[in-house]
């Protein structure tokens, strides 16, 4: 299978998963919207506000504050070592580098 070709299931199910959260929220009763741009996390070094698109905007989650849900796939694959399978590494290793990644916006703010 061609790096494009896996580029574009990933996308894909990325696309459906988001879709699917943002539709059980709806379900539930809890107003959501998916890819809505938000202005929370900045770059220090833009020196600006951007906008980004959270996964999910969820509205008056808790005392009226709205809620981003980041959605972040990893592969079931992805836990496999020289030593064997340990379950849930590959879990963890996302969460690190998305919280390293938005650690530098949230000091500044």
């Amino acid at each position: 299978m061609s790096a494009s070709c896996q580029d574009y299931l990933i996308n894909l199910r990325f696309k459906l998963i988001t879709y699917s959260t943002s539709s059980d929220f709806r379900r539930a009763g809890i107003s959501a919207k998916k890819e809505a741009p938000v202005n929370f996390i900045t770059d220090p070094s833009e020196g600006r506000s951007t906008l980004r698109p959270a996964d999910v905007l969820v509205f008056g989650w808790e005392g009226g504050k709205h809620a981003c849900v980041d959605l972040t796939g990893v592969s079931p694959l992805a836990g496999f070592r020289e030593n064997g399978f340990v379950a849930g590494q590959a879990v963890l290793k996302a969460e690190s580098k998305k919280v390293e990644k938005h650690a530098k916006a949230l000091v500044h703010k």
